[in-house]
C-alpha cells in the first residue's frame, strides 16, 4: 500500500473536473487506509517482533529483509516507538503540521508575479513569446507583462533579453516570489529538529540520510567538502569567459560592473558563449528533432541497450485490450502514447512483456504548470499471491509545445530538452526492468533518493552521444511533402526544387552541438553542490535554539553566494535580504528532499562513473548494457544498492568520470 498512496494520479491530468475529483476521493480513501495500517498497534508489535528476531541472523532472503525493514520504518514514521499518550500525539501533531505547511508552501509557489517592460526593454525576446505577454493597463499602459513565477518565460527571458535591467528586474520578481513561505520553512526546520530528536536522531538530516545509500550526515558532508572546491576551480574558469564576452558587449545596460556577470546574466551571456564560440543556433538544431520521430527513434536505442523493445499500442490493437472495446479509455488524454514493453528475441525471455509505458509529452494550458518533467510508477511489479507476476505500468510526463498540423510543421524538442527527456525515460527504464517479490521493492519505489537519480542521470549522457543523435534526428522539411512545402515558405522560399536541409544531422553539426554542452557545465553542478550544502546547513541544527535563530532567507544568500563564487545582488549593495530563493525550491519544504538535497550531485557521480568506464566507447554495447540491466536495475531496492553497483563496477565508486565530464583537473 505504501507503494501506491495516489494509484489514479495520472487522471488528475486529464483537464476533466469531474474525474479530478473522483480521483481526489480515492487518494483521500487510499491514504486514508494507508495511515490506518501503520497507526494499527497491534500489528507494529507482531511486525517489531518479526524485526527483532531476525535482527541478529535470519533465514530471510535479502528482498524479504529489506521489506521487513521498509515496512516496520512505515510503523516507526507514524510513530509507534515511542510511547503511547502525551509524547506519540505530541510527535504526530508535529507530523500534520509540517504537511500543512507544506501545502502552504506548494500553494506559494503558484502564486504570480508580473512585472511589465517596454517593447525596448524587451528588446531580444522571441515575438512567439511576447504574443503571449498580456497589455498593460493603468500605470503599466502600453506595456507588456508576464509572470515571472512560470519558469519556462522566466528562463526564456533570461536568456534572450539584451537590456541587462530587464533581466535584473525579472530576477528580483522571480526571487521576491512567495515571502511568507520563508515563515513556513523557519517553522518546518524546528518541527522536522524536534521529530528527528524524539526519534534519537541528532539532527533532521542525520534521520533523513540515515535510510539511503550515504548512511550518514559526515558521509555527506564529506563529500560535499570533496568536491566542492574542485569544481568550484571550473567555476571561476567559466566566469572568467563569460565576464570577457560581457565586457565586449557593445549594448550592454550594465547594473553593477559592465564586465562581471551576476546571477541575472549566466543565461544571457551562456547562451552568447554557445551561439559564438560553438556556432550553434537553437532552433535550426531542433529542426532535427519532430517528436514523433525522435521520440520513438529513443526508445528504439534505448532497445539496444537494454534488450527491450517497444510495441505501441493504438487502434484496433488498443480497442483489443480496453475492457470497454475502446481504446481511447485505457489512457486519461488523446495525446498520451502506450507501449507494450517486450524482452526482445536475443535475451533470455524472448517475448516476455516487461510493463507498459505511457508517455505524456505535451504541455495542456491548465494541466501542466510549463515546468514539470517527472516519472512516475503509479503501478509497481510485483509477485501475486497466487505466484503471477504483476506488471508494472509506468509514465513519463513531459512538457514539449504541440504543433497545431503534425503534418505541415511537426512539434519539435529543443537539444536542450533532449536530456530531460532521456532522463524521465531512464526512471521508466528502471521501473520497467525490474522484477522484485514486492511492489515495496520494485524500482524507483524503494529506492532512496540518494540512488533513485542515478539510472537516469546516467541515461542523459546519451544526449551527447554521436552515434545516438545520428539515429535519433531527422530534418522536419523531410518529414512529410506538405512540411517541404512549409520550410521552404518559412525561409522566404516558393520555388518547390528548392533544396532541403540534410534529412539527417550532418556530422559536423552532431560534432558542434554536442561540444555545446560544455558550455557552463560547473555553474550547473555547483549549483546543485550549493544547494546540497545550503541543504544540510538548514536540517543540520543540534539545538531548538539554534534551529529558531535561524534566518532561512539570509543563510541562503549568503551560504549561496560564498560557495558557488557567483555574483549577485550583495555584490552591488542589495544587502543579505536582497531575495527568498530559499522559498521558491520546494525540495527544502518536502519530506521527500528535506536532508536529502545532495541526492542529485550524489547520484550524478555514480552516473558518470558508470558511462565513463563502460560505455564511453561502446554506448550500444547490448552485452554490458544487458549485464547493467541484469545486476544493477533488475533488483530494484530488494538488496543494498550501492552493493549492486560497486559489484557490476568491480571496484568502489570513482569520481573520475564525473570530473571527467566536468573537465575538472584533480592533479
Amino acid at each position: 500500500m505504501r507503494a501506491i498512496p495516489n494509484p489514479l494520479f495520472q487522471y488528475q491530468l486529464a483537464a476533466n473536473q469531474d474525474i479530478y475529483k473522483e480521483v481526489e476521493k480515492v487518494h483521500v480513501d487510499t491514504f486514508a487506509a494507508f495511515t490506518s495500517t501503520f497507526l494499527n498497534e497491534s500489528y507494529f508489535k507482531l511486525v517489531d517482533h518479526v524485526f527483532q528476531t531476525n535482527e541478529n541472523g535470519t533465514d530471510l532472503d535479502s528482498e524479504d529483509q529489506t521489506l521487513l525493514s521498509l515496512f516496520r520504518n512505515g510503523f516507526v514514521s507514524q510513530g509507534l516507538v515511542l510511547p503511547a499518550g502525551t509524547q506519540r500525539d505530541e510527535y504526530n501533531a508535529k507530523l500534520a503540521r509540517i504537511d500543512e505547511l507544506t501545502d502552504k508552501y506548494m500553494a506559494g509557489l503558484k502564486d504570480p508575479s508580473f512585472v511589465y517592460f517596454t517593447a525596448e526593454e524587451l528588446d531580444g525576446v522571441s515575438t512567439q513569446l511576447l504574443q503571449t505577454f498580456e497589455k498593460g493597463t493603468g500605470n503599466e499602459t502600453g506595456k507588456l507583462g508576464f509572470d515571472a513565477g512560470v519558469v519556462s518565460t522566466f528562463t526564456e527571458v533570461a536568456t534572450t533579453a539584451k537590456n541587462e535591467t530587464t533581466r535584473f528586474v525579472a530576477f528580483l520578481a522571480y526571487a521576491h516570489r512567495a515571502p511568507e513561505n520563508i515563515g513556513f520553512l523557519k517553522e518546518q526546520i524546528e518541527l522536522r529538529l524536534e521529530v528527528a530528536q524524539l526519534l534519537n536522531y541528532t539532527t533532521w538530516a542525520d534521520y533523513a540520510i540515515s535510510s539511503g545509500v550515504a548512511r550518514s550526515r559526515d558521509t555527506v558532508l564529506d563529500f560535499i567538502a570533496d568536491v566542492g572546491p574542485k569544481v568550484r576551480s571550473k567555476v571561476e574558469e567559466e566566469l572568467a569567459a563569460l565576464n570577457e564576452i560581457k565586457s565586449k558587449d557593445a549594448v550592454v545596460s550594465p547594473v553593477g560592473d559592465a564586465d562581471v556577470v551576476y546571477r541575472w546574466d549566466k543565461e544571457y551571456y551562456g547562451e552568447i558563449e554557445r551561439r559564438t564560440k560553438y556556432d550553434v543556433d537553437a532552433e535550426k538544431t531542433a529542426a532535427y528533432f519532430p517528436v514523433n520521430f525522435t521520440v520513438p527513434a529513443i526508445l528504439d536505442f534505448y532497445g539496444k541497450i537494454y534488450g527491450i523493445y517497444f510495441d505501441r499500442i493504438q487502434g484496433q490493437d488498443a480497442d483489443a485490450l480496453s475492457p470497454t472495446g475502446k481504446g481511447s479509455d485505457l489512457v486519461w488524454h488523446p495525446d498520451v502514447w502506450m507501449y507494450a514493453v517486450w524482452d526482445n528475441d536475443a535475451y533470455r525471455d524472448a517475448y516476455k512483456v516487461n510493463g507498459y509505458l505511457h508517455l505524456d509529452l505535451f504541455y495542456r494550458e491548465g494541466v501542466k504548470d510549463g515546468s514539470s518533467e517527472y516519472e512516475q510508477c503509479w503501478s509497481p511489479g510485483y509477485i501475486g499471491p497466487d505466484g503471477c507476476e504483476v506488471l508494472p505500468s509506468v509514465m513519463a510526463l513531459l512538457e514539449f509545445e504541440k504543433s497545431d498540423n503534425e503534418d505541415v510543421k511537426p512539434s519539435l524538442i529543443p537539444y536542450a530538452d533532449l536530456p530531460g527527456l532521456m532522463h524521465e525515460l531512464g526512471h521508466c527504464m528502471h521501473d520497467l526492468l525490474s522484477t522484485t517479490k514486492s511492489a515495496q521493492t520494485h524500482g524507483t519505489v524503494g529506492s532512496p533518493s540518494d540512488f533513485v537519480e542515478f539510472p537516469s542521470q546516467f541515461m542523459e549522457n546519451f544526449s551527447r552521444v554521436p552515434e545516438a543523435l545520428k539515429l535519433i534526428t531527422k530534418h522536419w522539411s523531410s518529414y512529410s511533402p506538405q512540411a517541404a512545402e512549409a520550410w521552404r515558405k518559412e525561409q522566404g522560399s516558393n520555388a518547390t526544387d528548392a533544396p532541403l536541409p540534410p534529412a539527417t544531422m550532418p556530422d559536423d553539426l552532431i560534432a558542434q552541438v554536442i561540444k555545446s554542452t560544455e558550455n557552463a557545465r560547473a555553474i550547473r553542478q555547483i549549483g546543485l553542490l550549493t544547494l546540497a550544502q545550503i541543504d544540510q546547513d538548514l536540517y543540520g541544527f543540534k539545538t531548538v535554539s539554534d534551529a529558531e535563530g535561524v534566518d532561512p532567507a539570509s543563510l541562503f544568500n549568503t551560504v549561496y553566494r560564498n560557495f558557488s563564487g557567483i555574483p549577485d545582488p550583495t555584490d552591488i549593495g542589495g544587502g543579505i535580504h536582497w531575495g527568498n530563493f530559499v522559498g521558491q525550491i520546494d525540495q527544502f519544504s518536502r519530506d521527500l528532499y528535506a536532508g536529502t538535497l545532495y541526492s542529485y550531485a550524489w547520484c550524478f557521480v555514480y552516473a558518470e562513473d558508470l558511462f565513463y568506464s563502460f560505455f564511453v566507447d561502446d554506448p550500444f554495447n547490448a552485452e554490458v548494457g544487458m549485464r547493467y540491466r541484469t545486476e544493477v536495475l533488475q533488483p530494484g531496492a530488494s538488496t543494498d544498492q550501492l552493493t549492486l553497483l560497486t559489484n557490476f563496477l568491480g571496484r568502489a565508486v570513482s569520481k573520475d568520470g564525473y570530473y571527467k565530464y566536468l573537465g575538472v583537473s584533480t592533479t
